[in-house]
């Protein structure tokens, strides 16, 4: 999406209020508020707060220079929630067998790799959703 697009007035049927007509000195990130459109899926889950600028860019969602914590970390669910059908008998019938392990739904590393959540350990890429 061009974000930048949200800012040009000229687009605009009205000028929104508030908002300057000068806007060759303000990026996206510092005009718009992300969490106003992305609030409905926030991967943080509201961890981080609404500041969305202060670590993500509108040109692209990555992050220079982070790092996932290692492969080995245990502390997953200090930022993660597992999933809702994690909590109901759908994690015995089909995600503990599928991983092959009986962990508990707070041990997400004995069976998710950091890379992705639908990297299953010693199994490989799985997605069944």
């Amino acid at each position: 999406m061009d974000h930048a697009a949200l800012l040009d007035m000229a687009k605009w049927r009205q000028p929104l209020a508030g908002m300057s007509t000068n806007i060759r000195s303000v990026t996206p990130e510092t005009a718009l508020n992300c969490a106003s459109c992305h609030a409905f899926r926030d991967p943080h889950q509201g961890l981080f707060g609404t500041d969305c600028a202060s670590c993500h860019k509108t040109d692209s969602w990555k992050i220079a220079n982070y790092r996932h914590p290692s492969v080995n970390s245990m502390q997953c669910a200090e930022c993660h929630k597992a999933p809702p059908s994690h909590f109901m008998e759908h994690f015995s019938m089909v995600s503990q067998r599928a991983a092959g392990s009986k962990a508990r739904v707070d041990q997400c590393y004995a069976c998710h790799a950091t890379d992705s959540f639908n990297n299953i350990r010693k199994r490989g890429w799985y997605d069944h959703h």
